[in-house]
């Protein structure tokens, strides 16, 4: 008897829940579509056929809904085949010996199924949260070793080159001290570049990254990644720019297409020097696509590990991970520009040396004038 009470009360609970109200619904509904498509198709089959329509809605109903949403979808199915199927027809009576086995068996199966059912659809959840939540772990414990291991490289840099010049000060030269300083800015911004990047996946994980569009050349963008990238490069080496003149403009968020640009070309830089490394723009009018392609002529990325690049903390050497680096640059770079409806590809270099890097921009359908005058 309690075990009966708990019962009615948890029923009771889940009915006042708005997605359980829809789920009863669903199990009241099931019953009359398949009363209509039984009606319709018992001029071609044996009527004691139709009962496996019905038990064809306790199971789609026990798989979509809950076990309590399957009992009651067994429990209607049950009175509406007895109603419209046996002997008396409209009438709950039954007269026949053969039609009340029917009607039994078919009630006992219905709610066997609809229980297996359901029970199968719970404990394939209960296996999917468990696996989320694993990977949940291993994210954790792959964003705490990012952190002790890409983050102490640099700040112990920065403190070793701070501290030589506390401890000697006068006994170094000028051009000791200028190295030191810009040890300390080089780890310094290499830091602040692994913090943009943990906020940027942070954002773009919990879905709080918002675009900020405006009309911009895509050339422009470019031009400040080439800036931001200079202190990574030797002073007389730089990337090669072949940038298409006369591009349409861009209806984008400037500084996600910045960062995510950012990223690509940084990225390139770990396995080739600047000079090796290619920027390129075109448009697909075809398409109405603009793309844009880094290319480098470093040792590549096998075909199998194309996709893994772009997963969050990819440690493979060929992939988002060298020497240093959080593994998080690639995984961003898709996330940003799949936000403004683009994709990222990978490809073989020039001469199947190297890598290409493709970024696929849609072209706005409108120019900045005509959306002024339609506004």
């Amino acid at each position: 008897m309690p075990q009966r009470i708990q019962w009615l009360d948890k029923l009771a609970k889940s009915a006042a829940n708005p997605t359980s109200r829809l789920h009863y619904l669903f199990a009241i509904i099931s019953p009359v579509i398949a009363t209509l498509i039984a009606a319709d198709i018992e001029r071609y089959l044996p009527r004691y056929n139709m009962s496996l329509v019905y038990l064809l809605v306790v199971l789609l109903t026990a798989i979509k809904t809950r076990p309590q949403p399957a009992v009651l979808c067994a429990l209607v199915s049950f009175l509406t085949y007895n109603f419209f199927f046996t002997e008396p027809r409209y009438s709950l009576a039954m007269h026949h010996r053969e039609d009340i086995l029917t009607v039994t068996f078919f009630l006992i199966t219905a709610l066997l199924v609809g229980h297996l059912a359901a029970r199968s659809r719970d404990q394939l959840q209960a296996l999917h949260n468990e696996r989320v939540e694993k990977e949940r772990e291993l994210l954790r414990s792959a964003l705490l070793s990012s952190l002790s291991h890409d983050f102490r490289t640099p700040l112990a840099s920065m403190i070793g080159a701070s501290t030589t010049m506390i401890e000697l000060g006068d006994a170094l030269s000028e051009s000791n001290k200028q190295e030191l300083l810009l040890s300390i800015l080089h780890e310094s911004q290499r830091l602040d570049r692994y913090t943009q990047n943990l906020l940027d996946m942070t954002r773009l994980g919990h879905g709080e990254l918002k675009l900020e569009r405006d009309w911009v050349d895509i050339s422009e963008i470019i031009h400040v990644v080439m800036k931001r990238i200079r202190p990574l490069c030797e002073a007389s080496e730089s990337p090669h720019l072949s940038l298409a003149a006369n591009m349409p403009l861009l209806f984008v968020h400037a500084a996600l297409i910045e960062q995510a640009l950012f990223n690509i070309v940084e990225n390139a830089l770990k396995y080739t020097t600047p000079e090796k490394v290619n920027i390129s723009t075109r448009q697909d009018a075809s398409r109405h696509l603009l793309l844009i392609e880094i290319t480098d002529d470093g040792p590549g990325i096998p075909k199998e590990e194309r996709e893994a690049v772009f997963d969050m903390f990819h440690t493979v050497a060929r992939g988002d991970r060298h020497n240093e680096g959080t593994g998080l640059g690639l995984a961003i770079c898709r996330g940003m520009i799949g936000a403004h409806g683009g994709s990222v590809e990978i490809d073989d270099g020039p001469q199947k040396k190297g890598t290409t890097v493709r970024i696929t921009l849609p072209l706005p359908d409108h120019t900045p004038n005509e959306m002024a005058t339609h506004d």
